[in-house]
């Protein structure tokens, strides 16, 4: 069950506390649908308590800047609060040490267990990428990862305020410096 008076605790004053239920009441909505997407509707309130309580320790942010400049914040801080409860869960859902995994679970996973090495360098692989794009300067980091996470280049333009050339200029950069990142990692070892 969903409480703004989590979120309210974290704010100093009465004026904070009216903007921030202004600020609930505009995005509640956007956040709740950015979580389902993820998470489903079963968790997507746990996410929306979680992502409110993250924007209410961090209000002065969420609140200063242009009317899309804060609805980016808001999807993109649902979608991360999405994210972690997805990670969290997995780690959750883990065997008991001692109890073997059931049949389905079992079946699923028999061809994997035949080139476990070619699994463990994918998943090296899957985490070094993510490492370049979240090195990459803010404005090609932002615009790759919504394009990422499936946004097309016209909600792009929306998200950020801008115009589709510099869209699609920032993510031909984005691109670019993350195959050199790639390329450079691979060729030194690291």
């Amino acid at each position: 069950m969903f409480s703004l008076t989590a979120c309210l605790a974290f704010l100093e004053n009465e004026k904070d506390e009216e903007a921030f239920l202004r600020y609930y009441e505009r995005y509640h909505r956007l956040v709740l649908y950015e979580a389902e997407k993820i998470v489903g509707p079963s968790a997507a309130e746990d996410v929306m308590q979680n992502t409110f309580v993250y924007i209410a320790k961090h209000f002065s942010t969420f609140r200063s800047g242009s009317s899309k400049k804060v609805t980016h914040l808001a999807a993109l801080c649902a979608r991360r609060r999405a994210l972690d409860y997805l990670r969290r869960d997995a780690k959750q859902a883990g065997h008991p040490a001692g109890e073997p995994p059931d049949e389905d679970t079992d079946s699923v996973f028999a061809d994997a267990s035949l080139d476990t090495e070619r699994l463990v360098m994918t998943a090296d692989r899957l985490e070094h990428a993510i490492a370049v794009v979240d090195s990459l300067p803010e404005i090609y980091r932002d615009t790759l990862r919504l394009k990422m996470i499936g946004y097309s280049d016209d909600e792009i333009c929306d998200i950020l305020d801008l115009n589709k050339t510099t869209v699609y200029k920032r993510l031909q950069r984005a691109y670019r410096m993350a195959r050199e990142r790639m390329a450079k990692n691979d060729e030194t070892g690291t």
